[in-house]
């Protein structure tokens, strides 16, 4: 689908080859129309455009404002002058800078993920290599994300001059919707339009643009720009109507449903219609990949992620997924294994297309927008039942369900009774009373590997607190940055970055760094265990020696025993260790006034290690000190 949107608006396919494209693909005819309408290529009218004379530089800043953006995500580069030159008189956009590439890009990430809104970033070409880490973090996400770099001189390209190599749009292929090399300064808004339709348009996903730096400040260019309503598209795009009718009997006829879910439900805006459909029969709901909670946690119907063979019945007969991934032994590392129950009839409802029966054929699969299709549904079962028949089913379910839902509270109050007192501080001990702390409306970003011990222990909703993250890339050195732009996102939202202590070393200087000069009042929570207990844990639950001899070869993090709210005060950012039950609540109270201040704050929470070899401390030793032949 990708690939066809991108060849209907490069013009190299008709109207009509792009709609028989779509059908094939899975999405209905009405729902092909609506989608070619609302990407048309049909020139801009004069109404949408003005004219604009200036450097190529100033143009790329007057496409972006007339785009809407609100906020630069930027990185230091030489060959970005003219750009920045064209920044000097502008109060707008805001340029927030970052010191490493790859946080600049987690940082228009989480503006993203906060706002729905495409995430800008400029940076130096040479900066792709460190962005590329967290491209492919938005890139799994299938977050909208628009990269413009400069370019080497077009007059020496392919010399291996100057921070030069022969194909720097290869280098991101893998992680780009599209990449394009600008080498008309004209071209300039037309480029950065497209690269900001084609990042927006679901599936969504980072795109790339490249200006070399001397087509980036020739001067006295004329050139249309659109205006920002140019941008916005109506992805309201209608499934089929005769797969609707089929899924609804399937949901009315299946004596045990189960509904999976993911980001599409969210991003849709569809998770109070998700709510309604579930009340509807009372059909329970697990969570699947995302980058939020995509139904209230503490609803009963809500059974956390779908694990198999733990379900509230055994024999599931019908399993509905809208908007993910389907479980498989590939999402291992991510909680969501599968198999998929023996046996079950599925039902697959998503925009992105490529996924759909990806695994496993589907006996329904349904192409488009979520919210559109859960509100089809809804309206296909209340046409097929009456209303004594919905409330018979309903209550049919009903002791299962809540039996089922007070095991899973039950087995989480256990735990956290068993742990409360353990010392090291437990997971569970730090989170329960962190989550008193809580505003009822705060965003929580994750970059933590124990979900039990932190995020499930808070409750998420559509009108209460948020949880933005943990990347579906899983790769580290997301989560500061990912705070950061959610809090710029969002200044009057209480904002809590829960990071471990080996991804805050992957990406917290720079973050942090950005947080204090920019004043993002952000609370960073560091749980500090000294180690990778994730990677550990299975690497001795898979492997052989490590686990039998108890030695740690890549995962243990002490020695040195980093101080981090010492690392913090060196940034200007206040911060302290809690290592104890008796400092947690003072603390943050002291971090709640920093907050209220305007100042961001860190915790250094000393916590517990978890899972195979976590007694360990061994690793292997060097000592280049010792290997020395003279005191040098």
């Amino acid at each position: 689908m990708r690939e066809i949107i991108k060849e209907y608006i490069d013009g190299s396919i008709t109207r009509r080859s792009f709609i028989q494209a779509l059908v094939a693909a899975g999405l209905s005819l009405n729902g092909s129309k609506s989608l070619a309408q609302a990407i048309s290529t049909t020139p801009i009218t004069k109404a949408k455009t003005k004219n604009f004379t200036g450097t190529g530089g100033e143009l790329i800043v007057e496409t972006v404002s007339a785009a809407g953006v609100e906020y630069i995500f930027g990185a230091n580069g030489t060959g970005l002058y003219p750009f920045y030159d064209a920044l000097v008189e502008r109060k707008k956009p805001r340029f927030i800078l970052s010191t490493e590439e790859g946080q600049a890009v987690s940082m228009a990430e989480g503006y993203h993920l906060a706002t729905g809104k495409t995430g800008f970033v400029n940076m130096a070409r040479i900066g792709l290599p460190h962005a590329s880490n967290n491209l492919y973090n938005a890139w799994k996400d299938q977050s909208s994300i628009v990269v413009i770099t400069d370019g080497p001189d077009t007059r020496y390209a392919g010399r291996n001059g100057f921070e030069d190599v022969d194909d720097w749009l290869e280098t991101v292929e893998q992680f780009t919707k599209w990449r394009w090399m600008a080498k008309w300064p004209e071209r300039i808004p037309e480029l950065v339009k497209r690269a900001f339709q084609l990042s927006m348009i679901p599936p969504g996903g980072p795109t790339y643009l490249m200006v070399p730096t001397d087509v980036m400040k020739r001067d006295k260019i004329s050139a249309e720009i659109p205006f920002h309503d140019y941008y916005e598209f109506s992805l309201n795009i209608e499934p089929d109507s005769d797969e609707i009718e089929r899924a609804a009997k399937m949901i009315i006829e299946s004596k045990a449903p189960l509904i999976h879910v993911g980001h599409e439900v969210t991003r849709a805006g569809a998770v109070k219609d998700l709510v309604e459909l579930a009340e509807l029969l009372n059909i329970p709901v697990t969570q699947g990949a995302s980058v939020y909670k995509d139904f209230p946690t503490a609803h009963n119907l809500f059974h956390g992620k779908y694990f198999a063979g733990f379900t509230y019945d055994y024999s599931i007969d019908l399993f509905i997924n809208f908007g993910t991934q389907m479980p498989d032994m590939s999402m291992m590392a991510l909680g969501i294994p599968g198999p998929l129950p023996e046996g079950a009839k599925i039902i697959h409802a998503r925009m992105d297309t490529s996924d759909i029966a990806r695994i496993k054929p589907v006996d329904v699969g349904i192409a488009g927008n979520v919210k559109k299709i859960i509100r089809a549904i809804i309206d296909a079962v209340k046409s097929q039942l009456p209303n004594e028949r919905i409330e018979k089913i309903k209550k049919s379910r009903e002791s299962k369900i809540l039996a089922f839902k007070k095991r899973l509270i039950k087995m989480k109050e256990d735990r956290i009774k068993k742990r409360w007192n353990n010392s090291p501080l437990s997971w569970e001990r730090f989170t329960s009373e962190l989550k008193d702390y809580l505003d009822d409306d705060a965003i929580i970003v994750p970059e933590v590997e124990n979900p039990r011990g932190s995020t499930d222990l808070i409750d998420f909703s559509p009108d209460g607190r948020k949880c933005i993250g943990w990347t579906m890339g899983s790769a580290l050195g997301w989560g500061h940055g990912a705070a950061v732009g959610v809090k710029i996102a969002e200044p009057d939202r209480q904002v809590v970055s829960l990071i471990g202590d080996g991804g805050f070393m992957f990406c917290g200087c720079s973050a942090l760094w950005s947080s204090a000069r920019y004043e993002v009042p952000l609370l960073t929570v560091i749980y500090n265990n000294r180690s990778y207990d994730g990677p550990r844990s299975r690497m001795f639950s898979m492997g052989r020696k490590q686990g039998q001899m108890g030695k740690d070869i890549a995962c243990y993090l002490g020695n040195p025993d980093v101080e981090y709210s010492d690392y913090a005060k060196s940034f200007g950012v206040e911060g302290e260790k809690i290592e104890s039950a008796d400092q947690i609540k003072p603390a943050l109270e002291r971090a709640k006034s920093a907050i209220k201040r305007g100042e961001p704050y860190l915790l250094d929470v000393i916590i517990e290690r978890l899972g195979p070899g976590s007694k360990s401390t061994w690793y292997p030793k060097t000592s280049i000190k010792e290997m020395r032949s003279k005191p040098v």
